[in-house]
């Protein structure tokens, strides 16, 4: 709306927004940020707007500017979505957002589409959380149905008799429990979903984490046929009425994908793909969300990514190996804050998987996980 350029905005100005922000760039597409945030990094890279979520008039004036409206991430209040609903074209929409946030409602969706998850068990009380305990395996893991993200707002319940206690230090709020599945590693499947529906798949990914915190994701998963998380993939995009990339984090258990919760947003599982494809997520989204097509992907470079964290220092002699990409957020380094990712390319480091993973460990050598 602004001159001859059509205009995306974003709620929420932290590194995905900013790299959404670049790439619509070179799309030839502007991008308006929101964010309460005066500092958010992606404000470096693009016009923002800074304002508090609950002042929803400025919310409206902010969003009637755009075409069409995207977020960053799932936590945005459901009342700011739901005023930039009202005069704005929201994409990936309100629903996926509303779902996401609540760990409950987000189950039901899986069972209601027959998508196999973990055993879990709702809990509104201290009481309820006791009786839960005793129908599952322990230890077990509690989470907040709402808010967590990053390992925050859960916590391992050991015994019935300490639900009490985990459940006030969790907030005495609604919660699931979870069990505790032994598998044998944790995969994602991301793919981006057009006005048309016509959708874009991207091979699964391999993820490790460390203290709750995504640490790494390697991508092609080796040895890992992709058809179940694909159709869950377009199960819940078909059900949602989805534009825009989405993304499903799974346990594998032998083989049998387990689906442990969604992100309706492009996803740092998905990092990956800015080198090791012909078409990013963020260029898969902002196409996508925008109604300017999907090209089709060709993922033709296995790739490692690992996260920065706590700190975006990579040693010269490491970050000039011609198999490296370096990619900073402007953030500020704190312990455990997400600064940036590196992506190795497996084929440009001549040994193989191995030695890209040993690369991506010395670029990440610095990293600070806890104050």
């Amino acid at each position: 709306m602004s001159g001859s350029r059509p205009v995306l905005g974003v709620l929420g100005g932290g590194q995905l927004g900013r790299m959404l922000a670049q790439v619509a760039e070179r799309l030839d597409v502007e991008t308006r940020l929101y964010d309460p945030n005066a500092e958010a990094c992606a404000g470096q890279v693009a016009s923002l707007t800074s304002g508090a979520w609950d002042d929803l008039d400025a919310v409206r004036r902010w969003a009637e500017a755009c075409d069409v409206v995207t977020y960053e991430f799932e936590n945005v209040p459901e009342a700011t979505a739901r005023a930039v609903d009202e005069v704005a074209t929201l994409r990936p929409g309100l629903q996926p957002l509303v779902i996401a946030q609540d760990r409950v409602r987000e189950r039901e969706l899986f069972r209601r589409l027959e998508i196999p998850t973990p055993k879990w068990a709702k809990a509104e009380t201290a009481e309820a959380l006791e009786r839960a305990a005793r129908t599952l395996p322990l230890p077990a893991i509690v989470k907040a149905t709402r808010g967590g993200y990053d390992g925050k707002g859960q916590m391992t319940l050991a015994s019935a008799a300490d639900a009490a206690s985990v459940f006030a230090e969790l907030g005495s709020r609604t919660v699931i429990l979870d069990e505790r599945v032994a598998f044998d590693r944790e995969v994602s499947c991301v793919g981006a979903f057009g006005v048309d529906g016509s959708a874009s798949i991207y091979p699964l990914a391999e993820n490790v984490h460390h203290e709750g915190i995504l640490v790494r994701s390697t991508a092609p998963a080796a040895g890992l046929k992709s058809g179940g998380a694909v159709s869950a993939l377009r199960s819940l995009a078909t059900e949602l009425g989805y534009v825009g990339v989405l993304a499903v984090e799974f346990f594998d258990v032998g083989g049998r994908l387990l689906a442990n919760e969604f992100a309706p947003r492009v996803h740092n599982t998905g990092h990956w793909t800015m080198d090791g494809t012909t078409l990013s997520q963020f260029e898969a989204h902002v196409r996508a969300v925008m109604g300017m097509g999907l090209p089709e992907i060709t993922a033709d470079r296995p790739t490692v990514m690992a996260n920065l964290i706590g700190s975006d220092a990579v040693a010269g002699e490491v970050e000039s190996h011609p198999a490296l990409r370096v990619h900073r957020y402007g953030k500020a380094a704190r312990p455990g804050r997400k600064v940036g990712h590196v992506n190795v390319l497996i084929d440009a480091c001549g040994g193989g998987p191995e030695e890209a993973a040993s690369l991506a460990d010395r670029a990440t050598a610095g990293n600070v996980y806890a104050e």
